[in-house]
């Protein structure tokens, strides 16, 4: 489509020149180790290492930061696949696995401190 010829054009544009390429290049380079480390630094759960809470205005998971609060996970993000959840006040995550039969519960560990 004419809209997609647009964007390829732009990109073009932007990279086609080596200093910008570079910065471009540099960039996404950066992106990708910060996600990286990002993802290597979660603490692994199970949903059954959280508590659940029947609440009337939804349920929902949650589990104790070490920063002293919570994070939470909504039935709606777990049907919606999410499974990476950020604690409420810091910048701690933890990735959620779900309980497989078979797998060792204890490959999931607490956050570190």
């Amino acid at each position: 489509s004419d809209m997609h010829f647009i964007q390829v054009q732009r990109a073009w544009e932007a990279l086609r020149e080596p200093d910008a390429r570079r910065q471009y290049d540099a960039q996404k380079r950066l992106e990708t180790m910060l996600e990286e480390q990002a993802l290597a630094s979660l603490s692994d759960v199970t949903l059954d290492d959280m508590t659940h809470i029947q609440d009337p205005n939804g349920n929902y998971w949650q589990y104790p930061c070490r920063c002293g609060d919570w994070y939470e996970l909504t039935e709606d993000q777990r049907d919606e696949g999410i499974n990476i959840v950020a604690c409420s006040s810091c910048t701690f995550a933890i990735r959620i696995l779900e309980d497989i039969p078979g797998i060792n519960k204890e490959r999931a560990h607490p956050p570190a401190s």
